[in-house]
């Protein structure tokens, strides 16, 4: 039942207040249960949103590494980047420095094919 709700408003959800809430096991379970029907780029900014203020929260800088710490391997190899448009991986994620250089040398190869 909740699966659904998450599958059907996923936009909603990505945007709440609730899923900043969430602890980094449930963001993994939810990327891992869920299909989410919303964008590549809005998936990508609502985990750094969540990454960002779990960085703000215990006082750390909101670094690009900082961030990528806080999300933790798995859900960053969960997050849909191959979805994302070449234009939103080019403006948004190789500019923030949350994934390495070797990853977003993949994503946009992944994605220009």
């Amino acid at each position: 039942m909740l699966i659904k709700f998450i599958t059907r408003e996923s936009t909603n959800v990505l945007k709440s207040e609730s899923f900043l809430e969430i602890t980094q096991a449930g963001l993994k379970e939810i990327f891992q249960l869920c299909q989410f029907n919303a964008s590549g780029i809005d998936i990508y900014l609502a985990c750094k949103q969540w990454a960002s203020q779990r960085c703000a929260t215990a006082g750390i800088q909101q670094t690009g590494r900082a961030i990528r710490k806080e999300l933790g391997e798995e859900v960053i190899s969960l997050i849909r980047f191959p979805a994302i448009t070449l234009d939103e991986m080019s403006d948004v994620v190789a500019l923030d420095d949350v994934l390495t250089n070797e990853e977003k040398v993949s994503v946009f190869r992944t994605i220009i094919k």
